[in-house]
């Protein structure tokens, strides 16, 4: 039909198209369209911890239900979904199958530690009580002993250790005998598939000590790769029944990163390398795949400039490339399968999708489930994260993201500095609640991946560990690169960091006065004694000994001799330098960092006139864990930043 329009009208008609072409273009890229609400970003997901049962016909997880995580099971043929609630002061934090009939779950105290455990029967709101205060870890659910699972108990008043059989129908529990041999705080213990104890960790004499046996009936003896192959680092991973071998990663003499091995008990030989990566560090950085119808491990999974999941088994492997050309642009890991592997669990996710649960029937090669965890998500509102590779000045390589509100021409933008906690850990590719919502305030988000982050090279990881001056060098380097970059605004810089990030956001206030705008802190450190003395505390005695106390006399230093380094790299000795607005958060319950750290340093600034903005949670541990309360956390965190950096 002939067009009636003036050529004016077309023009006007065909720029509306273009800029509609050029509107899905940056959303197909990836960039913020619409400010979201606050609760969009932390609310719960609505299903995580997703287990399937042994017999493929029923799934549990965890869902919240009134800001409480609370636990379900859910018939995979029929829909019908029955669960329990968590508590006002306890959410459920684990789930998993016993047998075809029962979940357990353990739940959380303070967001810090496993208290109590209960047995839900599926199908059903049946729950046995059969822990209901002390510190709990599940060891084994002893799928082959339907009506038993076996527990380690941290006594939450004494402090005692024992293990535990619970009966998960009637709730009785008699204690398991540990044989002599095990003196110590106990780290870990694991079992064979019989059930037994056959391997722990203990922390005895200042190191943790690996002890193996091959029954509950035979001795403990120490396992030593280190001291009977050419490996100089070694730690074990798994135990391999069937080749009576543990897979352990180390290094050999003049390694950067670590290998994969089987070590074999019975001559203490070490294998060919079963695996390893040049540009990425296995020793902190890898999580092994098992298979429950194999009964072997079957895989590995490790963080690159993303998730890489390498698989051993062929078929595991085929089934891999068949997710990945079905379930394309995403991640999709096989988290779960029932015991005759006929039925898997997938969790597939992206830098802009949070995450959706996928049950697949093998046989019948049919999706029989799916659901998202945050469906009010839209990833297309969501803004790329993309990797960022940088050489420092004195010539080290190091990693990290970069998160853009919108297309790089349209900057400089206002920028984030988001620096991790840990300092031993790193930041990884994936969607993050906290860089979605600043990128959609408008702001460019800077994560560094900075000397003594975990996953690199010795050079990066090992040789810097206790360097928290170089830390916050880097992220001053990084943060200055991008603003030669054109990348960030150069009057419109912040940093912010939670825990070790929330160190590294004060320090770099106090060590590079000039360079940012503003510093936001959650749960930081800026004492590092008194954080040294509060690991020798008795609530982490109790639960590890003096095993985290003697990891940082080993990194930094002991206070008594080393004091000048300490104070020197803590922020509260040099508040003077400190002329920016400071932003402090901190939950009153955390046990991991006081929050006495935060009021401390909040009198010392203001001591020196520069009195800072503070949000103390009454009920909030060491991350905070109720959507209130993150609401009212980010709605002051998205007021100051426009206040002192303003927004794009």
């Amino acid at each position: 039909m002939p067009c009636s329009c003036s050529p004016h009208t077309k023009l006007k008609t065909n720029l509306k198209f273009l800029f509609c072409i050029l509107g899905f273009i940056i959303m197909a890229q990836g960039y913020a369209t619409k400010k979201l609400p606050i609760e969009d970003f932390f609310k719960e997901p609505t299903i995580s911890n997703m287990r399937i049962s042994p017999d493929g016909k029923f799934v549990g997880c965890i869902t919240p239900y009134k800001d409480i995580k609370s636990a379900v099971t859910i018939n995979i043929d029929t829909m019908e979904v029955k669960g329990v609630r968590g508590s006002a002061s306890q959410d459920v934090n684990r789930v998993e199958w016993a047998s075809n009939e029962h979940m357990v779950l353990s739940v959380i105290k303070d967001n810090i530690y496993a208290s109590g455990i209960y047995s839900l029967k599926r199908g059903t709101q049946k729950v046995e009580v059969l822990n209901r205060g002390d510190v709990v870890r599940i060891i084994d659910t002893l799928i082959d002993d339907p009506k038993h699972i076996l527990v380690w108990i941290v006594d939450a008043i004494e402090g005692g250790q024992r293990l535990v059989k619970y009966n998960i129908e009637s709730g009785l529990v008699r204690t398991v005998p540990l044989k002599k041999g095990l003196e110590g705080k106990i780290l870990g213990l694991d079992t064979n598939s019989s059930g037994d104890i056959i391997e722990a960790t203990v922390y005895r004499d200042g190191q943790e000590v690996l002890l193996h046996r091959i029954n509950n009936d035979s001795p403990w003896k120490e396992i030593k790769p280190t001291a009977h192959t050419d490996l100089v680092k070694a730690k074990a991973l798994e135990f391999d029944e069937a080749k009576n071998a543990y897979w352990v990663v180390g290094y050999k003499e003049g390694d950067q990163t670590a290998s994969l091995y089987h070590y074999f008990l019975k001559d203490k030989t070490l294998s060919e390398p079963i695996f390893t990566v040049k540009e990425y560090d296995l020793y902190s950085n890898c999580s092994l795949r098992y298979c429950k119808k194999l009964e072997q491990v079957v895989g590995l999974r490790y963080q690159g400039k993303g998730p890489q999941i390498v698989w051993f088994d062929p078929e595991y492997k085929e089934l891999q490339l068949k997710l990945d050309s079905t379930f394309k642009d995403s991640v999709n890991l096989i988290i779960d399968t029932d015991k005759d592997r006929k039925r898997i669990v997938v969790y597939a996710y992206s830098d802009r999708v949070p995450g959706n649960y996928r049950i697949i029937d093998l046989e019948a090669n049919a999706v029989l489930l799916k659901d998202s965890t945050r469906s009010w998500i839209n990833p297309s509102d969501m803004a790329k994260q993309l990797v960022l590779n940088m050489k420092m000045r004195d010539g080290l390589k190091l990693e990290g993201y970069v998160t853009l509100p919108g297309p790089k021409e349209e900057g400089p933008y206002p920028m984030i500095t988001l620096a991790h906690g840990g300092p031993w850990a790193r930041d990884t590719w994936g969607f993050d609640s906290v860089t979605q919502f600043l990128a959609n305030r408008g702001y460019a988000v800077l994560q560094l991946n900075f000397r003594g982050s975990t996953g690199y090279s010795r050079k990066i990881t090992d040789e810097y560990s206790g360097d928290f001056k170089g830390m916050v060098d880097d992220l001053s380097e990084a943060t200055r690169h991008l603003v030669k970059g054109g990348i960030a605004d150069p009057e419109r810089l912040a940093i912010m960091g939670a825990s070790f990030g929330g160190y590294a956001a004060i320090a770099s206030a106090a060590f590079d006065p000039d360079l940012y705008q503003c510093a936001i802190s959650m749960a930081g450190v800026f004492d590092i004694e008194k954080q040294m003395d509060n690991w020798k505390s008795r609530f982490w005695k109790q639960r590890q000994g003096t095993y985290a106390y003697d990891s940082w006399v080993e990194t930094l230093g002991d206070p008594k001799s080393e004091e000048a380094y300490i104070k020197s790299i803590s922020p509260i000795y040099h508040t003077d330098k400190i002329k920016v607005p400071v932003f402090l958060i901190h939950g009153r319950s955390d046990r991991i960092v006081s929050h006495t750290q935060s009021r401390k340093l909040a009198k010392e600034l203001t001591k020196n006139d520069n009195k800072p903005e503070t949000f103390f949670m009454s009920w909030q541990s060491h991350s905070i864990a109720s959507l209130k309360d993150n609401v009212k956390a980010y709605s002051k965190i998205e007021e100051f930043l426009a206040e002192h950096i303003g927004s794009n």
